[in-house]
Formats: structure tokens, C-alpha cells, sequence
């Protein structure tokens, strides 16, 4: 018994001080934000202000349009989300409830895409929204991640661990196709659903490269890209940097937080009354 609390303590430590090495670069860079000059560039540099100001956020609020910029990011990752959800549990719902001929050569199409380096696609995804016109849209953002091989697979693991009884069940009940997934099998598979949108939103909203090619006005930038010219504007003033910084993850430490409690109550939620 002591030998299982020591190691239960043991793996706890580790934890902690694993979590407090991945925070601390977060909590230095929020501290240096409200740093002078004089404490930032001084012979003697500190981890804690000693002197608490806001010129660092006064230069990043003016030179540094972020509600534009989160705004771009909200809405690019909205679509792709909404979307790629749309996309993935049709598809899903087809390969696991439906009979029909070629669905496993089908199925695994679709895994060898996730085998593609997306580098590769690029150029020909930037030529056809040159084509279209779309430039300097959302559609130009989200439209080549709107749907995923990841997505699909994802949907498809958690739509197979429903029985198919209870899909006989709900047909005979008088529950049409489509009825069946909205009403009983999306609220089953909730948790599975906002981890896809969690992993979705992580991943559109550090793009840099797309939305840097597909967008050329200012007003168009997601906040990767504004951030990433504001860095170079103040490469001097590494607290103006800083105070960007901090900026740039309020939108996804709020997403996680909402998304964190929904994806919790998704878990209990997905039951089904006799």
C-alpha cells in the first residue's frame, strides 16, 4: 500500500512539474507584457514586475488590429468546423450504417489521404481559389479544410461502437434515416464530436501559411498573420511582442474552457432511456 501512494505521489510530481514547465513560458511572456522598459532591458532581469504598466498594450491596441484579426480567425474557423462536422458525420453515417458495393475500397481512399503531406496540395488548392475568384474571402480560408480524412475516420470509430439494434429499433419506432443520426445518434457521440471540433479549431486557427497566400488585404489577416508582421514591426520593443502575444491566446483559452465543459457534459449526456 505505501509503495502504491509513493508512486501515485511520484507520477502526481511529475505531472505538476511537467504542467509547470509548459505554463511558465506562457506566464513569463504575460508578466514581461506588463514589464518597463527599464525592468526588461535592465542589467538585472526579473521574472515578476516590480512596477505593473500598460504602454506595452497601449502599442499593441495601435499598431495591432487585434478584434480584426480575431474576428478573421473566429469566422475562418467557424466555417471550417461547422462544415468539416457536416461532411464528416454524413460520411461516417454512410460507411458504417449503410450496404452498399465498394465501401471498404471507399473507406480506404479516404485513410490514404490522411497519408498526403498537405504541402503537396497547396499550389493546386491556391490556383483553383485563383480560378474562382475567392481571394481575399472567408470561402478562400476554410474552403480546402472543409472536409478531412481525420474527420471522417474519427466519426466513423465512434459511429461504430452504436449497436445497429438501435437503429432496427428507431426504424420501427417510425424514425426516419436522417432523424436517427440528429436526434439519437449525434447527442451519443457528443464527446466524440467536440473533440473533433476542439483538434479542427487548434489546427485552423495556427495556420499560417494558407491564409498568408489566399489573402492580401489587411483587413483579411487572421490573427497568425497580423501577429506575425507585428513581430517584425517591433522586433525592438520585446514587450509591445509580448503584449501581442498574450492577445492572440485569449481566443483559444476561451474556446478550451467552453469547449472543455461541453465535451464533460457530452460524456453524460450520451445515454440512451429504456
Amino acid at each position: 500500500m505505501n509503495r502504491k501512494r509513493a508512486r501515485a505521489a511520484a507520477g502526481q510530481a511529475c505531472k505538476i512539474v511537467l504542467g509547470v514547465m509548459i505554463v511558465s513560458p506562457i506566464i513569463y511572456a504575460f508578466f514581461l507584457s506588463f514589464m518597463p522598459f527599464s525592468q526588461i532591458y535592465g542589467s538585472k532581469p526579473r521574472l515578476i514586475p516590480g512596477t505593473w504598466v500598460l504602454d506595452h498594450y497601449r502599442t499593441a491596441f495601435g499598431q495591432f488590429p487585434f478584434f480584426r484579426y480575431a474576428f478573421n480567425s473566429i469566422i475562418d474557423c467557424g466555417l471550417t468546423i461547422g462544415i468539416q462536422i457536416l461532411t464528416s458525420c454524413l460520411t461516417a453515417y454512410a460507411l458504417v450504417f449503410f450496404e452498399f458495393r465498394g465501401k471498404a475500397l471507399l473507406f480506404t481512399m479516404i485513410l490514404m489521404t490522411m497519408m498526403i503531406p498537405g504541402d503537396t496540395t497547396i499550389t493546386a488548392n491556391y490556383l483553383t481559389i485563383c480560378q474562382l475568384r475567392l481571394n481575399d474571402t472567408y470561402l478562400a480560408l476554410a474552403l480546402p479544410h472543409m472536409v478531412s480524412g481525420m474527420g471522417i475516420f474519427l466519426m466513423r470509430q465512434a459511429f461504430l461502437v452504436v449497436p445497429r439494434e438501435l437503429k432496427e429499433a428507431a426504424e420501427i419506432d417510425g424514425c426516419g434515416r436522417m432523424r436517427f443520426m440528429t436526434r439519437i445518434l449525434v447527442p451519443i457521440c457528443l464527446p466524440s464530436i467536440t473533440g473533433l471540433a476542439l483538434y479542427t479549431f487548434v489546427k485552423v486557427y495556427n495556420h499560417y501559411l494558407w491564409p498568408l497566400l489566399v489573402t492580401n488585404r489587411k483587413t483579411m489577416r487572421t490573427i497568425q498573420i497580423g501577429m506575425s508582421f507585428f513581430t517584425q514591426e517591433e522586433a525592438s520593443n520585446f514587450g509591445a511582442t509580448m503584449a501581442g502575444s498574450v492577445l492572440s491566446l485569449i481566443v483559444p483559452i476561451v474556446i478550451f474552457v467552453v469547449g472543455h465543459r461541453y465535451l464533460v457534459k457530452g460524456m453524460t449526456a450520451g445515454s440512451v432511456k429504456g
